[in-house]
């Protein structure tokens, strides 16, 4: 009986002990579903004031219970910041938000403006922009130092504080510090350089030219450079500058197709092209370019100081072409003198084939065509340029005995040996001045040049 009452002792306590753990579940439960819905708020910066639906809820980080389920608009302030209006949807009871808003810094409006206008505006050595103009990049209720700077004027410096969005005008004249220089070249159209910077083409007045030593320099194309040292006066006094430019010798690159031609320029002669002249003065010279079997070719042209110019002749041939025939064939040519070639036989034609000579100066010249037992012609022909000229030489025979045929009678014939002595229908021999007479080879023993 003792064991079985502490058993049931044991399973009460047990069933007991499972009974208040369902009791106090059943308690935490109840209590969650009836807790209030809360967001915690933070801000950066901190200390912003916020308003839930137009009501002040405290400074951030402030803890808000009590919004129903759905969207709030929560309404974020602090000094110096734009404000922040947002809706944040809210759970319910039992909701926990955590919301944080990032405050920007409220810019200012400055506007600055400077007598002359053009002065940079620079705060702690990073330029704003030049004058006028208006500044919305820094944060109010903080003090800055602007400086402005202009070339040829005091730099000014001024304090400012602004506070809010209300604009702010900050207006400066500022002191001059420079002079002026009027700078004139012959010729005109030089570019000024002062102190190392590009101030103008002359004639050019050049203004705010920092006080003291300035060096200035004269640039034109073609034309020697010329610099002034000058010291610049601080009261906006002006000064001239008045320079000479020295113009620099050009250069004539003469071409020609063909090449070899012979250049001269103003008669002087400076080589063969291609070539080049140099140092000529600017202005007109006359260019002149010769080439054996071409035209002359003469133009006009202008140079400029220190330019280089180029200058393409073609050459215009002034050769021709001359067509030989003779009769007989294997007569000897000659041009002006010269050998120049021997026309050839054509077989079973007393005529040549035509001898051609290429590049022969257009002109009259003097032909001379000789063949052995041949009277030597001689005549004046005139070869077109780029043309041809075509010729027939007729040449008489000399009856200057030059073989002897002996038969097979015994017989003995000397005259002159006329074409192959192998020709099939027999030897042939001029016997008399324009008589020939025909040997068959059959009745031919021997036949003996006569020549020595």
């Amino acid at each position: 009986m003792q064991i079985s009452s502490c058993f049931s002792n044991a399973a009460a306590r047990h069933v007991a002990r499972h009974v208040l753990a369902a009791l106090v579940s059943v308690v935490a439960l109840t209590c969650l579903a009836k807790a209030p819905s809360r967001v915690d708020v933070t801000t950066q910066p901190d200390g912003a004031k916020v308003y839930v639906d137009g009501e002040s809820r405290g400074t951030a980080p402030v803890q808000v219970f009590g919004l129903s389920a759905g969207k709030h608009l929560f309404h974020v302030e602090a000094p110096g910041c734009c404000t922040v209006d947002e809706y944040v949807k809210v759970g319910g009871e039992g909701s926990l938000l955590q919301k944080n808003f990032e405050l920007q810094a409220e810019k200012a409006l400055i506007l600055v403006q400077s007598e002359p206008a053009g002065a940079e505006v620079r705060n702690q050595g990073i330029s704003l922009g030049q004058t006028p103009v208006l500044i919305s990049t820094l944060a109010t209720g903080q003090a800055y130092t602007f400086e402005l700077v202009r070339a040829g004027y005091r730099t000014v410096k001024v304090a400012v504080k602004p506070e809010g969005r209300t604009p702010l005008t900050v207006s400066e004249k500022l002191p001059i510090d420079s002079g002026v220089l009027e700078c004139i070249s012959e010729p005109a159209g030089a570019e000024v350089v002062v102190n190392g910077v590009a101030r103008g083409v002359t004639p050019v007045v050049v203004e705010n030219v920092p006080k003291g030593n300035a060096s200035v320099s004269f640039r034109l194309k073609g034309f020697r450079g010329e610099t002034r040292q000058v010291v610049v006066s601080p009261d906006g006094r002006s000064q001239t500058i008045n320079v000479k430019l020295t113009g620099l010798p050009a250069t004539l690159k003469v071409v020609s197709e063909p090449e070899g031609a012979r250049v001269y320029v103003d008669g002087d002669y400076q080589g063969k092209t291609p070539t080049s002249a140099p140092q000529l003065a600017a202005g007109r010279h006359k260019v002149r370019v010769e080439l054996n079997g071409f035209a002359d070719q003469e133009r006009e042209v202008t140079l400029e100081n220190g330019g280089e110019s180029t200058e393409t002749f073609k050459m215009e041939s002034v050769l021709g072409r001359l067509e030989v025939i003779s009769i007989p064939p294997g007569a000897k040519v000659s041009i002006d003198g010269k050998a120049v070639g021997t026309t050839k036989a054509i077989p079973g034609q007393a005529k040549s084939a035509v001898l051609a000579l290429e590049k022969i100066s257009a002109g009259e010249r003097s032909v001379v065509v000789s063949a052995p037992g041949c009277q030597e012609v001689a005549r004046k022909v005139k070869v077109p340029p780029k043309g041809t000229a075509q010729q027939t030489f007729v040449l008489k025979s000399l009856f200057v005995p030059d073989t002897e045929i002996e038969t097979v009678q015994g017989t003995t014939r000397g005259g002159v040996l006329k074409g192959d002595p192998q020709a099939l229908d027999g030897v042939h021999l001029e016997v008399s001045p324009g008589v020939e007479q025909v040997f068959p080879h059959s009745t031919v023993r021997r036949i003996r040049s006569l020549r020595r």
